[in-house]
């Protein structure tokens, strides 16, 4: 028997309805609702990963029945038996006429990719990674290229909800009220801050991107908050004791809200993961954050008009650093 196996959809948990799935299925993997309608709407079992260990195949079991689905495992080498429904399928999902059990010719899985030149979690935490500022710069502004509209959607929604927010409160006058601001930020802003994460990472591996998909995960609007108020306050005490201490958490934290998306680590996981990884070329993660804050800055001075570049290249850039330390998993 085969050791490698598919991961095969054959319907929706009892009392899961269409637009729960959808929704649900969506906000963990970020893609879009034209995907997730497409296996609903299958009119057969649908495999929506192929050739996976057993380890990762029972992984993403555990992960697709969270979002409602009922799933089975198949070995590789046998075929999943489907049951046709009446109604012919929608015409996204055709079958192949000769047989029945073909997986659907439209792609409904979700964006393979090559995991040639990507790093690993075992990797980046022994520091076994190694770029130069020039080739991470170079690789961003490459792959800037074709998605500056996606990435300046996707920020223009971010800084419409952040000036919304500032906007109302300018005309409340309430004593501790930039307290009662800075706290109602994180909830409502960084679960859209998560999103842009995530838009770079999985640009960073050539899958598709989605500006909408940033609305996805108000879900996970607990960790990602938690993760936030705890690592910035990690930082504030830092900055409290000389300063030096502060700076290099805020280095070494650069990460976690990253592998707290593509990972779905909890929070202090993800908090430790990015400090062990980075502290091992701290000095280097140091300059090209450095580097790309001296650059916003200049791109704000006329008008904001460079924003324009600088914005989704930063997006991009974050992609590509945690591509190469830890490697993309969201995306197979």
């Amino acid at each position: 028997m085969s050791s490698h196996f598919n991961v095969v959809y054959t319907g929706l948990q009892e009392g899961i309805t269409d637009t729960d799935f959808i929704e649900n299925f969506c906000s963990q993997f970020g893609l879009d609702k034209k995907k997730a309608q497409n296996i609903v709407e299958s009119n057969s079992d649908v495999v929506i990963k192929k050739n996976l260990s057993k380890e990762k195949a029972t992984q993403y079991r555990t992960a697709f029945e969270e979002c409602g689905m009922i799933i089975k495992l198949v070995p590789t080498d046998e075929k999943p038996i489907s049951i046709e429904k009446n109604t012919p399928p929608p015409a996204s999902t055709i079958q192949d006429s000769n047989n029945p059990y073909a997986t659907p010719k439209a792609s409904l899985t979700i964006n393979s990719i090559n995991k040639e030149g990507q790093g690993s979690l075992e990797g980046g935490l022994k520091g076994d990674y190694d770029f130069t500022i020039g080739d991470i710069y170079r690789e961003s502004w490459e792959k800037t290229k074709g998605v500056k509209g996606k990435f300046l959607l996707a920020w223009t929604s971010y800084m419409g909800v952040a000036f919304g927010i500032s906007w109302f409160f300018y005309f409340v006058n309430i004593d501790s009220m930039g307290l009662i601001e800075n706290l109602i930020n994180v909830p409502i802003l960084y679960p859209l801050m998560a999103g842009i994460t995530l838009m770079g990472i999985q640009h960073s591996v050539g899958a598709d991107i989605y500006p909408t998909s940033i609305w996805n995960h108000y879900k996970k609007v607990l960790p990602i908050s938690l993760l936030t108020v705890l690592m910035l306050s990690l930082i504030g005490l830092g900055m409290l004791l000389l300063i030096i201490p502060g700076i290099y958490l805020g280095i070494a934290y650069m990460m976690a809200l990253s592998l707290m998306m593509d990972r779905n680590m909890g929070v202090w996981e993800s908090l430790e993961t990015s400090r062990k990884a980075i502290t091992k070329h701290w000095f280097k993660l140091f300059f090209i954050y450095l580097l790309l804050f001296l650059l916003i800055i200049v791109a704000m001075l006329p008008l904001f008009i460079g924003l324009i570049w600088v914005l989704p290249m930063s997006s991009v850039m974050q992609g590509i650093l945690y591509k190469h330390i830890f490697g993309v998993e969201s995306v197979e």
